[in-house]
This record gives C-alpha cells, sequence and structure tokens, in this order.
C-alpha cells in the first residue's frame, strides 16, 4: 500500500510541473514542487525511493532542494546533488541586500534551456555554497571595480570553493586583474581543472592569460571584448567551439591586433564544428578556416571585411565548406548589405541561414537563393518585402523575422488568403504586440474558412515569449529582455 501511495505521490508531483517549451530562446515555465496545492514536500517524498526523489529534483527549484536537504531525506555529500545542481547557473552579482531586507532571497529564471539562479541576500548566498559550493557545476561572476571591496572577497571564497569541480564559467569584468589574483593558490598558480567552457566579457587586463594552463580541458571559448594577452590561445589544443566577439564598442584584440595568428589557432584545434568572429578582414582567415576546420558545422561572422566575405572576381567560390549548416552574418553599420551575392566560400549543405543587418538591397534575394538546401531563413532586417522574399526562396520551411509595421501580419495577410504555393510552413514574427493578437486571430479564422472551401491547408496561430539576454555592466546585473512572438504554423 506503502508504495502505491509512494508512486501517486511521484506522478502528481510530476503533472504538477510544467514545462512549456525548452532550449529555442523561448521561455520556460517550471511550477515549484513546494508550491503545489495539496502536497506536502517534506512529508510525501519521504516515501519514495531516493532516485525518484532525484528525478523530482531535478525539475524543481533551489528553495525546494534546500528544504529536502534541510529534512536530511538526502544529504548535501550525496552524488545525487551533483546530478541535481549541474543543471543550474549561479550568478554572483554584487547587488546583494542586508539579510533583514523584504527583498526575495532568491531570482530563478530560464533562458534558452538553461536555469539561472541568483541569491539577493548575503547569509543565503553564503550559506548555500558553505554547503553546496563543491557541488556546483556553472556559475556567472559579475566582477566589480575595485572600490567593492567586501564584494571582491565574496567572489574569491565562492570561486575557491567551487573551483576544482566547476565546468563551466562566465565572467564579465572591466578589469580582471585583482580576480585572478585573488584566486590564486600558493604557488601562484590558478587552475580550473575540469572547466570546458569558458566565457569572458569586457576588458582583461592580465599581461599573462594562459588559457591552455588555467583551462587543461578546454572546449568552449568565448572571448568578447579586450584582452591585453592577445596571444592567450597560443598552446591552447582541443576546442569544439570558438568565439572571439564585440563586447559593445570594444573591439576584440585578438583579430583586431593579430588576424593571422588565426592559423595557428585553426591549426591546433581542428575539430572545431562551430566558430564566431567578429571583424575578421583577410582572405587568408577564410583560407584557414576551409583548410584546417574540416569539421566545422556553424560559421557566425560579425561586420566581415570584403576580402574575407567576397570572392575577388566573379569565378567561382575558392574555398569550400561542405558539412557547414548555419551560416550568420550580422552588422551595426548601414553600409554592410548583401550587395554582391558571390561569397568566397560555397556551403552545399547550408540549412539555416541568419541575417541581421541594417539594411540589404536587391541583391539579397539572389544571395538566399544560392543555397539549394536552405530550410530554415531568419532574416532581421527594418524593411524588405516579407512576401516577396517567401515567394522566391521557395524552398525554405521556416521564415523568422522582426514585427514591425512594414513587416508585420498585415504585409502577408493577403498571401495567406490566396494560399501560399511553396514548402514553408511556420512564419514567426519576434517583437509583437500581444494586445493585437486577438485581431490577428480572427483574421486567421477568416483566412481558414477561406482555405478549407478551396481545399487548401490551413494555420494555426499561437504567441509565446522569446528571450533576448542583455548584458548591462554597469549594474552587474542580467536583464532578461522578453519579446512576444507572433507564430503561424501550416497544417499539412
Amino acid at each position: 500500500m506503502g508504495l502505491i501511495y509512494g508512486v501517486a505521490v511521484f506522478l502528481v508531483l510530476f503533472e504538477r510541473i510544467i514545462i512549456h517549451s525548452e532550449g529555442t530562446g523561448d521561455a520556460t515555465s517550471v511550477t515549484p514542487i513546494e508550491h503545489s496545492p495539496d502536497i506536502d514536500i517534506k512529508g510525501d517524498l519521504k516515501l519514495l525511493p531516493k532516485d525518484i526523489i532525484e528525478e523530482i529534483l531535478i525539475k524543481t527549484d533551489i528553495s525546494s532542494i534546500r528544504n529536502v536537504v534541510q529534512t536530511r531525506m538526502i544529504h548535501p555529500d550525496d552524488i545525487r546533488m551533483n546530478r541535481i545542481l549541474q543543471n543550474y547557473i549561479f550568478i554572483i552579482a554584487q547587488e546583494i541586500v542586508n539579510d533583514d531586507d523584504d527583498d526575495d532571497d532568491i531570482n530563478e529564471f530560464s533562458a534558452y534551456g538553461d536555469l539561472y539562479v541568483r541569491f539577493h541576500k548575503h547569509q543565503k548566498l553564503m550559506s548555500f555554497f558553505d554547503r553546496f559550493g563543491h557541488q556546483v557545476k556553472k556559475i556567472i561572476i559579475y566582477y566589480p571595480l575595485k572600490r567593492f571591496i567586501h564584494f571582491i572577497e565574496v567572489i574569491r571564497y565562492i570561486v575557491k570553493i567551487c573551483a576544482e569541480n566547476l565546468e563551466e564559467l562566465r565572467i564579465e569584468s572591466r578589469d580582471d586583474r585583482g580576480l585572478w589574483k585573488g584566486i590564486s593558490n600558493e604557488k601562484n598558480e590558478i587552475i580550473f581543472p575540469n572547466v570546458k567552457k569558458f566565457e569572458f566579457f569586457g576588458e582583461s587586463n592580465r599581461n599573462e592569460l594562459k588559457l591552455n594552463l588555467i583551462f587543461p580541458k578546454l572546449e568552449s571559448l568565448n572571448l568578447s571584448g579586450s584582452i591585453t594577452d592577445v596571444y592567450c590561445l597560443e598552446n591552447v589544443t582541443g576546442l569544439q567551439e570558438l568565439t572571439l566577439n564585440y563586447y559593445y564598442c570594444i573591439a576584440n584584440d585578438i583579430i583586431a591586433k593579430d588576424e593571422l595568428q588565426l592559423n595557428d589557432i585553426f591549426k591546433n584545434n581542428k575539430n572545431m564544428t562551430k566558430v564566431s568572429l567578429a571583424g575578421p578582414i583577410r582572405r587568408e582567415t577564410m583560407h584557414s578556416i576551409a583548410k584546417y576546420l574540416t569539421k566545422l558545422e556553424t560559421l557566425e561572422v560579425e561586420l566581415p571585411g570584403d576580402e574575407f566575405l567576397l570572392r575577388a572576381n566573379d569565378s567561382v567560390a575558392l574555398y569550400e565548406l561542405p558539412l557547414v549548416t548555419h551560416f550568420l552574418i550580422s552588422s551595426i553599420h548601414a553600409y554592410v548589405k548583401l550587395e554582391n551575392p558571390n561569397i568566397s566560400f560555397h556551403m552545399p549543405n547550408l540549412k539555416r541561414l541568419t541575417v541581421n543587418l541594417i539594411d540589404v538591397d536587391d541583391k539579397a534575394i539572389e544571395f538566399f537563393q544560392q543555397f539549394k538546401k536552405l530550410e530554415i531563413l531568419e532574416f532581421f532586417v527594418r524593411d524588405f518585402n516579407v512576401v516577396e522574399t517567401i515567394e522566391n526562396v521557395v524552398h525554405i520551411k521556416e521564415f523568422t523575422t522582426e514585427f514591425y509595421e512594414e513587416t508585420g501580419f498585415e504585409s502577408v495577410e493577403s498571401y495567406f488568403f490566396n494560399g501560399i504555393k511553396s514548402k514553408l510552413h511556420t512564419l514567426k514574427f519576434i517583437n509583437f504586440d500581444e494586445e493585437l493578437y486577438p485581431k490577428y486571430e480572427n483574421s486567421i479564422k477568416l483566412i481558414n474558412d477561406h482555405l478549407k472551401k478551396t481545399n487548401q491547408p490551413t494555420w494555426t496561430i499561437s504567441m509565446g515569449e522569446h528571450i533576448e539576454m542583455n548584458e548591462k555592466f554597469l549594474t552587474y546585473r542580467r536583464e532578461v529582455n522578453m519579446k512576444k512572438y507572433l507564430m503561424f504554423r501550416r497544417n499539412l
């Protein structure tokens, strides 16, 4: 009887856990178990095997996890805590209030499939890491200026607890010298032996940043901003992903000061499947990518130079990227357009193309048409003809764009009504005013009535949340920019 009751409780608990979507940038909402009505998490969970408790806690919030540990159903050193906490990214930032303030203890949110946790009270933060710090796998550090001496000591204390077992580390700072000094060991060494993913945003002023020694197991690296030691990648091997990007208006020094070294970086890391570069201008860089990165699947470039992007003449493409399935090109400058479709590299198996520019010209359609296997087109430009784009790139299945007055639903309403003569089955508008949803819902209903009479596929309309992560350095806090999206899916 006890077993049957335990299984029943397990099913009820899981029924309370609602996951709307995962991993695509859309919001995920999890109903915390401890707030579910008619369920006593402290009492009911005791009836269940520890393996089932673990599965439940993986889907719940930090407060519930702490409560279970306090009732000794799972010990903080239990190996199960490793698996439970590995799903969380803990944010260490300076906005910590006094323990007697009325502010919420913890802020939790999810984005792009990741769960983020932030403690707002000093005592709760320190207590958590004293008890669970050695089980934490992922942290984000917003490292402040030197005047915040007390908080700098907090960061050093936490990092020394986590360093041995961390697998993902992200740092954002305008001056990181004090941080590296503070977390050095007695031999003045900085070692994160198990970190596989490292991200740095801001300005690194450390004169010597030997990443191969600090992160011996590094697989994924993102350096965005100014790096004093521009040769920090000199002896790094084993990378699978590399991002060298801007940080707001701060250029990436590794590319800006010595782009030629990318040849050796690619040569030493031939297994990379994803590369993201900001400001590449040399044709030699494209040559090195094609020569050494034969397993490359995703290529992202921001503000590329003409020599890097375009052919020297109208001859055939110079380089072959046979495994690339996703290509992204973006720029914040109006003069960067798709005015020449003859790019220097051939991507015969491209399936997803992301274009984020200020403006394009009439050659954009020709640029899209060269990718014969393209299925997903994400086109973020202020002023263009949505219908013309869809009609001329007939083989795409999904199309996403920004919701502007010029490119909103009204621009495609007649197109829906007349029926779509293409393979398109999903049309998505981001940054949509949700107050307009009832209006468009009625419109698509009328359109579907017409399509049914003419024996054509109808459309399903839906609305959701698209998340963009905005980094605000001066306040050291992560802002979550929630944008509504309007989506139409074809009922084929």
